[in-house]
């Protein structure tokens, strides 16, 4: 018989401009608890073991997840190794957009640089595809 999974959050993850906060907004959730740029800030990488507590301590059960690209590829290794750990408590649901809207999305915001919309751009399949393979 298979051991159920009894999820304590769920984690939104996607690119940037995927709709995470407008989801989380939409929810009627606080984005100051739920939002993991806001608590941890975006422009310092964190670690998967930092994210993992965040997730999982937050106030909020349904949390925002950060684009830290390599802290998010680790947590895809070590789902996809199946390694019991603190990722089997988390629910991710992986929201996606063609990179085209994720784009007229980038420039509608009035908030992000030119150099910020290309980097996002440029890293779009990467972090598509590392979404991809950490979500359930």
């Amino acid at each position: 018989m298979m051991k159920k999974n009894i999820y304590k959050k769920i984690a939104l993850i996607g690119t940037s401009a995927a709709g995470k906060t407008s989801c989380v907004l939409e929810l009627g959730i606080d984005s100051q608890k739920a939002d993991m740029d806001r608590c941890l800030g975006a422009s310092i990488p964190q670690s998967m073991e930092t994210m993992l507590k965040w997730i999982l301590q937050s106030e909020s059960n349904i949390v925002n997840v950060s684009v830290h690209i390599d802290a998010l590829e680790k947590m895809a290794s070590v789902k996809q190794g199946q390694i019991q750990c603190e990722l089997s408590e988390i629910f991710f649901i992986h929201l996606a957009a063609p990179v085209n809207v994720i784009e007229e999305r980038l420039l509608s915001q009035s908030t992000r640089s030119e150099t910020n919309i290309k980097h996002t751009l440029a890293g779009f399949a990467r972090t598509d595809d590392v979404c991809k393979r950490l979500a359930d």
